[in-house]
């Protein structure tokens, strides 16, 4: 076992009793994932099966990567780079995908390629043409999203799991070995602070990630004025953790700092408070920015990828990069929030990252790690403890996607909705890896 592993906080609740039963069901649901296992199909102008990071091979990688990282003499290595060569052979028969996307695209890709390589060392050849084709590519992507500011921004332009921030997350991640796509990502950047410059819509100056009904998706065209998305993965909490995220790192363009103590202050302002704290929208419609109020209470939604624990994430992530202690004394309230009432209060019925309980234990572990306080630590505790509980060997990936029986025979081997997910979420709670792979939720 490598000798690199989290520490085990004497004080913590997760013993390490806790840790090798974790360690046992990891495995378990790895060895279930094999070259069958494949899901996912992206709309889009090439139809493949398996080759999306959300819910295909690049996403199986990842898992194994870090049982690999863990256990380098256990063979996880060969089985990745099975799961590589099957990639390889949908790609010929596929061809060069358009689509570059963090979650659905190639930059998801590379990111499989990375996670097996053991620090760089393998399948340079692989990533130097995947790599090839991003820098050909991505151009295209920031030329469009920046001839959208002017005709009306789309989700997909920016967020997370579609547009350049999940792009220039993976570029953050790797600009330092691969020092050409460093101008991207100051591109993005710049990109990203034009986007928070507020513009005039029907009479009213809005923040300049204001969707219109027109450029709305299924699930969030409520509004008949448009909306303003606050989540991590489909809102501007997600530019928010990646401006706070490089200018932590060092790569910074003009009016980073300002934009990024624009849009958290933004964000709460829309606080309410409920009988255990503070809670936070997911998404804001145009008649409540115009009247500067809530119209409606905003009902709690603890999730990863839209809800309350993402944005107050995003918040510590800009209270260190700006060094504003009360956006992580903000974002710390809301978390202690979440420990104060039950899990089944929570508002979602998953166990997978996206919409549930993975999602939430990886967001609380990387907050804990950062400031290793009690509140947290509990709820870390309460968290895993429901995880374990929904591991059983007659699934056919071990853990249950769902919460309700009713729904659990919903299966997915997934990262973003299923069991690789889950089987991740809880090895943060082991591993000190190198690999960064919880970046892609843009929490670190």
């Amino acid at each position: 076992m490598n000798d690199e592993l989290a520490p085990n906080n004497e004080c913590s609740l997760i013993t390490s009793h806790t840790k090798e039963k974790i360690v046992q069901h990891v495995k378990d649901v790895a060895n279930r994932i094999n070259l069958e296992t494949s899901s996912g199909e992206i709309a889009d102008d090439n139809k493949f099966v398996g080759l999306d990071l959300a819910s295909g091979y690049p996403g199986f990688c990842l898992l194994y990567g870090e049982l690999d990282y863990l256990f380098p003499d256990e063979g996880w290595d060969r089985k990745g780079h099975q799961l590589l060569l099957k990639i390889n052979n949908n790609l010929q028969k596929t061809g060069n995908l358009s689509n570059c996307s963090l979650w659905t695209g190639l930059t998801g890709l590379s990111l499989g390629f990375l996670s097996l390589s053991r620090g760089g060392i393998r399948y340079q050849n692989s990533l130097n043409q995947l790599h090839s084709i991003l820098y050909k590519k991505i151009p295209v992507l920031i030329q469009n999203a920046y001839n959208n500011l002017k005709k009306g921004v789309r989700i997909e332009d920016y967020d997370t799991i579609s547009g350049l921030t999940g792009i220039g997350r993976y570029l953050l991640l790797i600009y330092k070995n691969y020092p050409k796509f460093r101008k991207y990502l100051i591109d993005i950047l710049e990109y990203l602070v034009l986007l928070a410059t507020e513009k005039v819509i029907l009479g009213e100056k809005v923040p300049g990630w204001y969707i219109s009904k027109v450029n709305s998706d299924k699930y969030f065209n409520s509004s008949p004025k448009g909306h303003f998305n606050c989540g991590l993965s489909h809102g501007i909490s997600g530019p928010l953790s990646l401006l706070s995220l490089s200018l932590k790192q060092g790569v910074i363009v003009e009016g980073q700092k300002e934009v990024i103590n624009k849009i958290a202050y933004w964000l709460l302002r829309w606080r309410q408070k409920n009988e255990y704290g503070e809670t936070l929208p997911g998404v804001l419609d145009w008649t409540e920015i115009k009247k500067g109020k809530l119209m409606v209470n905003s009902r709690p939604n603890y999730s990863w990828c839209y809800g309350e624990p993402g944005i107050a994430r995003a918040l510590w992530l800009a209270g260190e990069a700006l060094g504003e202690q009360d956006l992580k004394e903000e974002s710390l309230y809301l978390f202690k929030t979440f420990n104060q009432q039950p899990i089944k209060k929570w508002n979602i019925n998953s166990n997978a990252i996206c919409h549930g309980i993975a999602g939430m234990l990886i967001l609380s572990n990387v907050m804990y790690n950062d400031c290793q306080l009690e509140d947290i630590d509990s709820l870390r505790f309460n968290l895993v403890s429901t995880l374990m509980k929904s591991f059983n060997f007659e699934y056919q990936y071990c853990f249950r996607n769902f919460n309700e029986e009713l729904i659990a025979s919903k299966q997915s081997p997934g990262v973003l909705d299923g069991a690789a997910g889950i089987a991740l979420a809880l090895l943060t709670l082991i591993s000190n890896s190198q690999s960064n792979w919880t970046s892609i939720f843009l929490v670190s």
